[in-house]
């Protein structure tokens, strides 16, 4: 990924303390709606740096190895 898009990218994601709206319903940050999806916030802000759209990003399952 070129350095321009990376910045492209990044500027978009939401800060973890910022309110996400996820299928239509607004939690107060990411965290929030991670423990709502039962997942980590960990995961949900790394598949939101490569690129996934906030409602894949909370909704698909992860993958088990």
């Amino acid at each position: 990924m070129s350095l321009v898009k990376k910045m492209h990218v990044q500027a978009q994601l939401p800060k973890s303390s910022d309110p996400v709206t996820v299928e239509g319903v607004i939690f107060a940050n990411i965290s929030e709606a991670a423990l709502h999806y039962g997942l980590q916030e960990k995961t949900v802000i790394a598949r939101l740096k490569y690129g996934w759209s906030i409602d894949d990003a909370f909704k698909k399952p992860v993958r088990k190895w």
